[in-house]
């Protein structure tokens, strides 16, 4: 049986349907012809571009200070839950991830008797086991100033670390902790003993490496949101020299086995002491994979941590019945007990050794809540091992998006009052760039800043009031029309 009825018109509608956009479209053109408006119409046009690219110069003046940081910090945190939302609905596989996790936990470390010290024998078992499973680098987020309340301990430890350092065979690369002083130079550290006995002219590839384990906390908030490159110190000759930070350092370690590789980069920034160098420099490692190393502080985005490990929260801070918020390291997070039975999954994988007891002082704000100190480094080494670093678009890209912002926003203010133009301009961004920057940050890391665009609606109101004003030939009569 055949229906020639809705065939029939089938196509005559389909016509319909695609005439109703072009109309559309065609009268907006008629509407928008610059060519077609009156002589005043056109003057406060031409007048709105100017005042957008006016607040276009103010707004790139103020986004490098303070307060420009910290709008910028704000939205960014959006992308960042979004994003880090959308992980926890999927469980790390223990087998898959890259990165694992050994947590002395709050009930461990109880047990414990809650040192003020980790155990150093306890923390030589865990490095025997990490080695014999033949993990590709163990990050160590434990500090090693100090000595144990049993010397004996330190001295299991120090021996344990010493036989993988000169195990070549089973290469384990180990990352320990190592602060700088309030003087400027680094603090000592169990294993200084062993790193100044090794031969300066590292005919072999290291197994053992120091690491800075600062992060960054901006604003008057205090969340931590970055992590550090490296940071500056005083060697024993006076002269100052670089301590890397904890994800390259990692980063480097499981890919190209040492960190030799940013020797040049050393040397530029030693050499460029005291003077502005702009840019990043790009770092092509074994496995293809580029790693940007910014130089100044305009290219902070690419040190920007993206959240995609997160714990299960009631792990790591005391919450209320009600409040726990749960993650998706339910199978990578191995506790001290269970270290024997998952010795295999350690193979070729980056494993982080922590304590997340919250008595323990490391539990550290974020944007996705808080969570101890280890999970955040966790996370800073899988930014740039996993994902594309946060990065800035071409400066071409944000001129033609400015352009497009300054030419919607002289449209809407010519046509509608003040406040309503605000609206629908700062509405429209949103839906529009807000949508497309969201896109382009999950797939390329590339954040488009359309904050301060929305930013400059405000500023363009007030530009739009002032000519009011100007225009009304005085604010008695602007404040009378306000009121009415």
């Amino acid at each position: 049986m055949t229906r020639k009825g809705p065939r029939k018109h089938f196509p005559r509608f389909i016509s319909l349907v695609c005439r109703i956009p072009l109309r559309i479209l065609r009268s907006l053109g008629t509407s928008l012809d610059i060519r077609r408006f009156p002589p005043k119409k056109r003057t406060q046009f031409f007048v709105n571009i100017a005042i957008g690219f006016a607040i276009v110069i103010l707004l790139h003046f103020l986004q490098h200070t303070r307060w420009g940081e910290s709008t910028l910090d704000n939205f960014f945190d959006l992308f960042i839950r979004s994003e880090s939302g959308k992980a926890v609905r999927v469980q790390d596989d223990v087998q898959a991830a890259p990165i694992l996790f050994v947590d002395i936990d709050h009930e461990t470390y109880k047990q414990w008797g809650e040192p003020l010290i980790t155990p150093r024998d306890k923390l030589a078992r865990i490095l025997e086991i990490l080695h014999d499973g033949e993990a590709k680098v163990i990050v160590l987020d434990i500090l090693l100033e100090g000595q144990d309340c049993l010397p004996e301990n330190d001295r299991t430890l120090l021996d344990v670390i010493r036989r993988i350092q000169l195990d070549h065979k089973r290469p384990t690369k180990i990352i320990i902790p190592q602060r700088i002083g309030t003087e400027g130079d680094l603090k000592k550290n169990l294993i200084d003993v062993l790193l100044d006995q090794e031969d300066p002219e590292h005919a072999r590839p290291r197994n053992v490496f120091r690491a800075s384990p600062t992060l960054s906390a901006t604003g008057s908030d205090n969340i931590v949101r970055y992590w550090n490159l490296y940071e500056r110190f005083r060697g024993k000759d006076g002269e100052e020299e670089i301590i890397w930070g904890y994800p390259i350092v990692a980063v480097l370690a499981a890919v190209e086995g040492d960190i030799r590789i940013l020797g040049p980069f050393e040397e530029r920034l030693l050499k460029n002491k005291g003077r502005h160098r702009k840019g990043h420099e790009a770092l092509k490692l074994a496995d293809g994979k580029r790693i940007k190393l910014p130089y100044d502080k305009a290219h902070l985005y690419l040190q920007r941590l993206r959240f995609l490990l997160v714990p299960d929260r009631s792990n790591n801070v005391s919450a209320e019945k009600g409040d726990l918020i749960r993650g998706n390291l339910f199978q990578t997070v191995i506790r001290f007990q269970e270290l024997e039975y998952y010795k295999a999954s350690f193979k070729d994988k980056i494993v982080v050794v922590g304590n997340s007891s919250p008595d323990v002082g490391d539990i550290q704000r974020t944007p996705v809540g808080d969570m101890a100190g280890m999970y955040v480094i966790g996370n800073s080494i899988n930014t740039i091992l996993v994902k594309e670093q946060p990065s800035p678009p071409p400066v071409w890209m944000n001129i033609l998006m400015e352009i497009a912002v300054i030419i919607l926003a002289a449209y809407v203010f010519l046509y509608f009052t003040s406040l309503l133009a605000q609206i629908i301009a700062s509405v429209l961004i949103l839906l529009v760039f807000g949508y497309l920057s969201y896109l382009c940050f999950l797939r390329t890391g590339v954040f488009l800043n359309f904050v301060f665009a929305i930013v400059g609606m405000g500023f363009h109101e007030t530009v739009a009031d002032f000519e009011e004003i100007l225009e009304k030939k005085g604010v008695t009569e602007y404040t009378q029309n306000k009121k009415v």
